[in-house]
């Protein structure tokens, strides 16, 4: 109960800061974390959790909650709890309750899919505490940090950490944002970016870049691994390497007969 105390009084704030700015907020975000673990050039773990009030229907992003994930990514764990303001518990979901989509023109035939679930409630505000894992086999995609995923949300505080175990190094662009703490524990290079109290905004006309209003971080390896192809990606020369080793895998179809392969498509009803 003192958490969700706290909780309130922070909302209250809120109110009480941006009614007189009349500046709309349909989300604030207490508190987001996520950690991204570099295991290896094999493997990685991505970790999420956050706490937010949701204060009228139009908030999106912080309580539609979506996953993606691939023949690459694994869904290890998710978990959605609901609370009413004074703390009480609504609801709570696992991932067995999640709905499950496919990505693309069939739902059920496609290797990109996604996890998804929103609450029914339509008494607000209410907290919303969501918590989820994720196992990722290769290397070649790092995560993408955007603490404000949406308009007219405001972030209390939001931090995005990076443990290192691999030894290959990271590298990143950034957005509105400090450079990060960098320390060094159990064998780990541990990099932490780390955002406070940023206000909500509203794009404006013909101007949709994310840059130009809140903060961003892009990540990437060094050295990656993809489906047991290693490939370097510290020059565009380096990661051109790269696609033309995954070129030269591919089957040869210059002796193959088109016109025939047209003929018969052409009979098939």
């Amino acid at each position: 109960m003192k958490v969700f105390k706290i909780i309130i009084f922070l909302i209250l704030i809120s109110f009480s800061v941006y009614a007189e700015a009349d500046v709309k907020v349909n989300a604030t975000v207490i508190k987001d974390e996520t950690v991204f673990t570099i295991k290896s050039k094999k493997q990685a773990i991505v970790t999420n959790e956050y706490v937010a009030i949701i204060h009228n229907k139009y908030a999106k992003r912080a309580k539609q909650i979506t996953i993606f994930y691939d023949d690459f990514i694994d869904v290890k764990d998710a978990e959605v709890t609901i609370h009413s303001m004074d703390g009480k518990r609504v609801k709570k979901i696992k991932l067995k309750d999640f709905e499950d989509y496919g990505i693309g023109l069939s739902n059920t035939a496609s290797d990109s899919r996604l996890k998804y679930y929103e609450p029914t409630i339509t008494t607000y505000p209410y907290i919303i505490k969501v918590s989820y894992e994720l196992h990722k086999s290769g290397s070649l995609h790092y995560p993408v940090w955007k603490p404000q995923q949406e308009e007219n949300m405001e972030i209390k505080s939001a931090s995005f950490t990076i443990e290192d175990y691999s030894g290959n190094g990271i590298q990143y662009k950034k957005h509105q944002l400090s450079e990060p703490t960098i320390k060094h524990r159990d064998g780990a290079q541990i990099y932490k970016w780390k955002v406070t109290d940023l206000s909500p905004f509203e794009f404006e006309y013909y101007n949709n870049s994310w840059e130009d209003y809140t903060a961003m971080l892009y990540t990437a390896p060094k050295n990656f691994e993809m489906d047991g192809i290693e490939g370097d990606m510290s020059t565009w020369e380096d990661f051109g390497k790269w696609i033309a080793k995954l070129n030269a895998e591919k089957e040869d179809i210059s002796g193959l007969d088109l016109t025939d392969l047209d003929n018969r498509l052409k009979n098939v009803d």
